[in-house]
């Protein structure tokens, strides 16, 4: 008779488990907000232009912090390698200020944050479609200068250990071909109705975006970015401003790049741009005229 049966065929038979339910999974809280005021919570900030909903802690968070930086500029918590730096300039207010010349390779992350935040504030202003910084280097022989100067702002959670900001931005690509436009009509400016024998010498150089923050303007920061441009953008040579040509300027950027690189209008193309005949012109020798391109979208 064997004992050890029992024992055998209960170890050799597999247990059974109960199944352990779940617990319900808690269904996503959505927090409201209700309005007991008449007027609109919906706010379009006439400082910075962001519109955000003044009821939401979470987008009036990120007001201050979009509003702080465009005011300011973007804090970077890095220095910026010496070997990128092209020019050193004294602005109006007497701060010194730097230039650096950036490609796309070897920028640290931080640094290509900040490029980056720079850069949507500058779309923002500028009504420019949400172009980031890696989309922009993926261009014909991009760069990006920025004009550095000390920190002034408090607000950055890094603000400890910066030292400098953004407080200009300038992107460049390779062009081939412009054209001319009325500063004052906005009107593109055929070829036919220049009275020159000689064709206008062809860009080089375009400037996509250029923009400089709200406090730091009036400074000169632009000119020093565009001077600056000029002489390092193609190494070993010096670029006349005739070779260089502006995407779409907005009004403010049309009244830089006119007094930066204006040219005076000939009476033939005045007369054009108004359409009226050469000589029922009023007032001639006044009106300016830029170089511009179209981009490659």
């Amino acid at each position: 008779m064997d004992f050890n049966s029992s024992s055998n065929s209960s170890r050799n038979t597999p247990r059974t488990y109960k199944s352990r339910k779940q617990p319900p999974k808690k269904k996503q809280k959505t927090q409201v907000y209700l309005s007991l005021s008449s007027k609109p919570h919906h706010k379009t900030c006439s400082a910075c232009g962001m519109s955000y909903d003044t009821l939401s802690p979470d987008d009036r968070a990120t007001h201050h912090k979009f509003h702080a930086r465009a005011l300011s500029g973007v804090d970077i918590s890095l220095p910026l390698p010496s070997s990128t730096c092209v020019a050193k300039v004294v602005l109006k207010n007497n701060v010194h200020a730097t230039i650096h010349k950036l490609g796309s390779r070897d920028l640290p992350r931080s640094t290509r944050t900040a490029l980056d935040a720079a850069l949507r504030i500058c779309n923002a202003e500028l009504s420019a479609p949400d172009e980031g910084i890696a989309d922009f280097f993926s261009r014909s022989q991009p760069a990006v200068y920025v004009c550095i100067t000390p920190s002034t702002s408090s607000l950055s959670s890094s603000s400890s250990s910066s030292s400098a900001t953004i407080t200009g931005l300038a992107l460049v690509e390779r062009i081939s071909s412009g054209l001319f436009m009325s500063c004052s009509s906005g009107r593109i400016l055929s070829s036919s109705s220049s009275s020159s024998s000689s064709p206008p010498p062809t860009p080089v150089l375009g400037i996509s975006r250029i923009y400089t923050a709200h406090s730091s303007r009036g400074l000169g920061i632009a000119r020093a970015l565009l001077d600056a441009i000029c002489a390092s953008a193609i190494y070993g040579l010096v670029l006349p401003r005739d070779k260089v040509a502006f995407s779409q300027p907005s009004d403010s950027g049309c009244r830089l790049a006119a007094a930066w690189a204006g040219e005076v209008m000939t009476d033939r193309e005045l007369a054009v741009d108004r359409g009226v005949d050469v000589d029922s012109l009023v007032c001639t020798g006044k009106e300016k005229k830029i170089r511009v391109y179209i981009e490659k979208s």
